[in-house]
Parts: structure tokens; C-alpha cells; sequence
């Protein structure tokens, strides 16, 4: 959860919304993207803050605080990109600042190894928000609207969009921008939700996220 004095990290039973597990942040922390990524020295649980410019490490199953890392730019999302569809056999973080340009990130290290610059029709496409990846494909909010972006992980370029606009006739009268997206385990429902949603949707899978971009 995010807003300064109120952010916190939680781990929570998606069948019933009941909090199992919770670490609040600093109020100087602002908090945003959490990934959980597999790295040398074991999983990497790592937390972004908005403009603080700093990356919060913790325990995967304590969820106990464990250091702490300066980031350039802003930090909106992070995914982690793993698994045959990926470059390479490497894990990399992902994160969006807001801007058209992804940058992937070392999972030991949080160092910067490269860049995705994210376009449709040649177009930089902005203000990428959360972000997911499945298979090959980045799945990312666009700030400000209700459309999630099918991006391509080997070229970011968009090939489809999700459009949740539907939901919004289920939500509470508060509910902004759409602004959070989760695949389970199974890779066949897409957890979707909003800032100051008052749910999360579950969603089947969309076909085309089914198979590694061609």
C-alpha cells in the first residue's frame, strides 16, 4: 500500500482478503512496486518507493526488513522477468518510472544491465505504471486510464490492450485509475485491481498471454 505515513508490505489471503502478514515502511517512504525475484544468493523480495529514490529489501517470509538500496529515477513498478521466455538464463527485475523506458535491474545487485523502450505504432508509449510479466509478455498499468498494455518482453512493443473500463460498474464511487495486476500460480487468472478499489477481479487468462510472443 502506498501514501506517506500509510504505506505498508503485506502478505494476504487472496481468497478472503484476511492480512497474514504485515511490515510498515518509514513515513518518509512513499511505498510502490514490490517484486519477488529468484537471485545467486536466494529469492529477492524488493519494494520501490515514488521519489525517494530507494529500493526496500526484505525477508520473503518474515517479510522482515533487511537492507536497503539507492535507485536512480523514480519508482512506479516492478516485475520480475524470468523463465525460457526471458533473455538468457537470467532473472531481472523490471521498473517503470512513469516514463516509455523500462529498465531491468540485476536481482543481487538492483544494478542497471539494460533498457526496454515501450512503443505502439513507433509511438513512446508513457506513464507506464504496475507492471507483470507472463511468458514473455510485460503486462503494464498506463496511469490515468483503465487499459492495461500487452507489451512484448523481446522488442516492447505493445500488441494488444485489456481494457477494464467494464469494472468500474462494480466498484465504489472513490475508485480511480486501474493500477494493479498479479498472475497466480497456475498462470491461468490475472489478478486486477485500482487505487482505491474496493476489489480485486479475477480474470481468466486472455489468449493471447497464454503462448510466448511469435
Amino acid at each position: 500500500t502506498g501514501r506517506y505515513g500509510q504505506s505498508s508490505l503485506r502478505r494476504v489471503d487472496p481468497e478472503t482478503g484476511q492480512i497474514l502478514a504485515r511490515t510498515e515502511l518509514p513515513a518518509r517512504f512513499f511505498g510502490e512496486g514490490l517484486a519477488l525475484c529468484p537471485g545467486a544468493r536466494g529469492p529477492r523480495l524488493a519494494q520501490l518507493t515514488w521519489r525517494e529514490g530507494v529500493a526496500l529489501l526484505y525477508d520473503p517470509e518474515t517479510l522482515r526488513p533487511t537492507a536497503s538500496q539507492r535507485l536512480r529515477g523514480e519508482g512506479w513498478g516492478l516485475a520480475c522477468a524470468q523463465g525460457p521466455a526471458w533473455r538468457g538464463d537470467s532473472a531481472r527485475f523490471i521498473k517503470s518510472d512513469g516514463t516509455d523506458l523500462l529498465r531491468l535491474l540485476d536481482p543481487d545487485t538492483l544494478a542497471e544491465t539494460g533498457q526496454l523502450r515501450v512503443t505502439e505504432g513507433g509511438a513512446p508509449v508513457r506513464q507506464l505504471n504496475e507492471l507483470e510479466w507472463h511468458n514473455g509478455w510485460i503486462l503494464a498499468n498506463v496511469w490515468g486510464s483503465d487499459r492495461i498494455a500487452c507489451i512484448r518482453g523481446d522488442t516492447g512493443r505493445v500488441a494488444a490492450w485489456l481494457d477494464l473500463a467494464a469494472l468500474r460498474r462494480e466498484l465504489n464511487p472513490g475508485a480511480e485509475a486501474a493500477n494493479g495486476i498479479a498472475v497466480d500460480r497456475s498462470g491461468r487468472r490475472l489478478y486486477v485491481t485500482g487505487k482505491h478499489w474496493d476489489k480485486v477481479f479475477v480474470l481468466e487468462m486472455p489468449e493471447l498471454l497464454t503462448k510466448s510472443p511469435q
